[in-house]
């Protein structure tokens, strides 16, 4: 798109400052840098294209840690559930005491809390390794980024830093 832009402006202005009016030599510099910025953009494109690709990456990588925080947040809910749930058919087995039905309610909750506890086990490391990988090297990712970035600027705005 950035290299396309200057070309709808090529025949306006020579056709409006054709050959031999007063400021067409300024005009015809002028589509001649504009064509060089255009045809520059064109070879840098597959660096851009490298560069959004690199971008995705991280962003992907970062959007997986936030899932997993969420997965993590599902399974802290979990464990919370059955940790008092647990404790209120203890507590309700110490007032009215046992009964079969209520230890073997008991006894599933508690495998329940067993379970979830697992589960948030699992999730708070696999959270913690997502979010090790988004930040293990994201200064010196985002550092070549930008270098890549400012080494496209350079070499589209060569023709102008160049002109007297």
């Amino acid at each position: 798109m950035l290299a396309a832009a200057p070309i709808p402006l090529f025949d306006p202005l020579s056709r409006f400052y054709g050959h031999g009016t007063p400021g067409s030599h300024a005009i015809e510099r002028l589509c001649a840098q504009l064509n060089d910025f255009s045809s520059r953009s064109k070879d840098q494109e597959s660096g851009l294209d490298l560069l959004q690709a690199r971008l995705q990456t991280m962003s992907e990588r970062n959007k997986a840690a936030h899932q997993s925080f969420g997965a993590r947040d599902i399974a802290w809910s979990s464990q919370d559930h059955y940790v008092k749930k647990v404790e209120k058919l203890k507590e309700q087995i110490a007032k009215s005491g046992t009964s079969h039905a209520l230890v073997q309610k008991l006894n599933r909750n508690e495998q329940k809390k067993h379970d979830s506890q697992q589960e948030f086990a699992h999730h708070t490391g696999e959270t913690g390794r997502q979010v090790s990988e988004a930040l293990e090297n994201r200064w010196q990712e985002i550092g070549e980024v930008v270098a890549q970035l400012c080494q496209y600027y350079i070499s589209i705005f060569q023709a102008w830093r160049q002109s007297p």
